[in-house]
């Protein structure tokens, strides 16, 4: 029987880069994976043992962090290639120095002053060799290039920088200097206690500005060809297959344990899953609530899992009617039994959602009523909004899975059925992943079905990318809601003391909860499913996963299963 043999594959592209597209494109996936397969060749063992296949659910839209806002991109680029200033840690639940060694704050709040590290090489690949190690105009070049809109290289690539504008770096960064080669200046218009932590995020990533230099002619090859100084190197792409990297062995916290990493492409759970099982995965993320069972009963497989800092909502157009009156989003919110929703979609790993923020986030409200199903309620609120009973509500639900959502489509279906109680007609609609984000930005929905994972345990990862004014202007916003009064508590949380952060925060969640912009759904479990032969992999509360540290177990040879015997046997016959 022919079976799918990843590693046959990247094996057979890495002598014959020209072969493989026209091959895929002629004869088809399945065919000529089978073929590859089916071709022996003596590295093939090594080269498995030495490598790592994870099954990941989708493409990344870009390699560039700086202007993505999905996981599935940050897993393929921010996660692997790049480093930032500072990291945080998640098992001391701190800020750690990443590229910046250390870093001091002026009394007043707005100066930073970053000493970078020493001798932290750039990858050098196939198409380009770097003459210089990381310094400080590597650092002004990943920020300016976001900031300025004159900067040469800020319209390259996907031309907009989503994740630094709803952070409100745009306004906050107003300067940087390079005192030397080592030491940056940055330079606030106003005092923000988590600034540090907002440099720890995957848009913050450090890239080179010799490359780009080097490439001022030719500019779009930047983020195709990415450049960083991360634990693995980029090798090749094929759209919706596969990514191959290598280790980077210069690199400045100690090489990787594997020598290839490799990103399999495969939309359909039950894809991956059976993937994994046929030893052609090492790794596979996002399986299913229904697969978990299975992966449970396998002897040759491991779960991971732990409470994700992450939630699904349901977003509602503010910007055009009749989401812009509070008493239609309240009405359909009350229309929705997400009880139902959490037995049906996630079966049961998750709980409902109270409000923006997960339960054991710093400054969450847990003891705030939850919305429950009243379809009295819902009526009645429709009838004083004069809801006209022929306008149909249109629910967009995002075409791939995520740990916060397994599945959008049927969660849809069941609001669907939901609103039909209360006399409302609605439709589903979705598109193809990146042109689904992209109508988003534009403002082209009625309502959404999204989420959020956090890049760090803070609750302004979640409330101004989410819900501030600013992030409503970059689209990261989906309800395009502004409310002055809730910017206004956010920016207090910032700027202030411990105490009066968490005032601020609750002040915000209850004005979040008087005009649900969104309902919240639920907080899921997460899961990542591997083979039992791995070491080292651990799933992060925010959906990343670190494979420097995997490696793989070997079995033992005939000889070294027969050297242990003998051991064995010496050492029972001694005691005796």
């Amino acid at each position: 029987m022919l079976v799918f043999n990843i590693f046959s594959l990247i094996h057979h592209s890495m002598k014959a880069p020209t072969l493989l597209p026209s091959l895929l494109a002629s004869t088809g996936l399945l065919a000529i994976l089978a073929m590859l397969s089916a071709c022996g060749n003596s590295n093939s063992t090594s080269l498995k043992n030495n490598s790592l296949v994870y099954c990941t659910e989708g493409s990344p839209t870009t390699f560039n962090p700086q202007q993505a806002t999905t996981s599935i991109t940050f897993d393929a680029s921010a996660r692997v290639m790049f480093d930032r200033l500072v990291e945080y840690d998640e098992d001391l639940q701190s800020l750690q120095p990443g590229l910046a060694e250390s870093w001091q704050v002026s009394d007043d709040g707005l100066h930073y002053i970053f000493k970078l590290r020493q001798n932290i090489p750039f990858h050098q690949t196939e198409y380009w060799t770097p003459s210089r190690d990381f310094a400080a105009e590597d650092v002004i070049f990943s920020f300016q290039r976001q900031l300025d809109i004159h900067h040469p290289y800020h319209k390259v690539g996907l031309g907009k920088y989503p994740m630094i504008n709803a952070s409100g770096l745009n306004h906050l960064i107003r300067d940087m200097i390079k005192i030397d080669d080592h030491t940056v200046e940055f330079i606030l218009s106003r005092p923000n206690l988590k600034f540090p932590s907002l440099l720890a995020m995957e848009f913050a990533s450090i890239q080179s500005a010799e490359y780009a230099t080097s490439l001022y002619d030719n500019q779009e090859r930047f983020d195709h060809y990415p450049i960083g100084t991360g634990p693995f190197i980029f090798q090749r792409y094929e759209t919706d297959t596969y990514i191959r990297y290598k280790t980077n062995q210069a690199y400045w916290r100690g090489p990787a344990k594997i020598k290839t990493l490799v990103f399999a492409i495969s939309a359909e759970a039950s894809t991956r899953l059976g993937r994994l099982i046929t030893k052609e995965c090492d790794v596979m993320s996002q399986p299913l609530p229904s697969q978990i069972k299975i992966i449970k009963n396998s002897p040759s497989l491991k779960l991971e899992s732990q409470p994700g800092l992450n939630v699904a909502y349901w977003a509602f157009n503010t910007r055009r009617a009749p989401f812009d009156d509070v008493r239609v989003r309240r009405a359909l919110s009350y229309a929705i039994s997400r009880e139902t929703i959490i037995k049906v979609v996630y079966e049961n790993a998750a709980h409902i959602a109270n409000g923006p923020l997960p339960p054991r986030m710093l400054g969450a409200i847990i003891t705030q009523p939850t919305i429950k199903q009243n379809l009295q309620f819902s009526r009645q609120l429709l009838h004083e909004a004069q809801w006209d009973k022929n306008f149909v509500v249109d629910i967009w639900a995002m075409p791939v899975q995520r740990p916060y959502n397994p599945n959008a489509r049927r969660m849809a279906e069941l609001i669907q059925n939901d609103l039909a109680k209360v006399q409302v007609k609605s439709r589903i609609i979705s598109y193809e992943w990146g042109q689904f984000l992209n109508r988003l930005r534009m403002g082209q929905h009625q309502t959404v079905l999204l989420g959020w994972s956090a890049d760090t345990n803070d609750p302004d990862d979640f409330l101004t990318p989410l819900l501030s004014c600013n992030s409503a202007k970059t689209g990261t916003n989906r309800a395009f809601w502004c409310d002055e009064q809730f910017d206004q508590n956010l920016r207090l949380a910032r700027e202030t003391t411990a105490e009066k952060r968490l005032n601020a925060l609750a002040k915000a969640q209850q004005i979040f909860k008087q005009q649900l912009p969104w309902l919240p759904i639920a907080h899921s479990q997460q899961f990542l499913a591997y083979r039992n032969n791995l070491v080292g992999i651990k799933l992060s509360a925010t959906g990343g996963i670190n494979f420097r540290k995997v490696y793989r177990v070997l079995p033992l040879s005939k000889q070294e299963n027969k050297i242990d015997a003998l051991k064995k046997l010496t050492t029972d016959g001694a005691k005796q």
